[in-house]
């Protein structure tokens, strides 16, 4: 049986409208990229993703993880104490 939004015991709508796997726009959308930019470090392997069949598809968890790293090196200097 399928929740309905009347239904008080269904998943707060949030939860129903943030997707899991993401198309290259939605996923340069969330990392404030460019499109042309995720499909290029995803062919390079260096920004996690996967393919299905021809769609190259990002998981939304594996990008935050990605960006959360790429954010703690862009910070290591500071906290060693280097130039701003």
């Amino acid at each position: 049986m399928l929740a309905t939004p009347d239904d008080p015991k269904a998943a707060p709508p949030e939860a129903v409208l943030v997707p899991i796997t993401l198309r290259a726009k939605q996923a340069a959308a969330v990392l404030c990229l460019s499109e042309r930019t995720v499909k290029e470090l995803a062919a390079a392997g260096t920004l996690p993703s996967f393919k299905l069949g021809t769609c190259r598809l990002f998981n939304r968890a594996e990008l935050q993880r990605w960006a959360d790293a790429r954010q703690a090196e862009a910070a290591a200097p500071l906290a060693e104490g280097g130039a701003h």
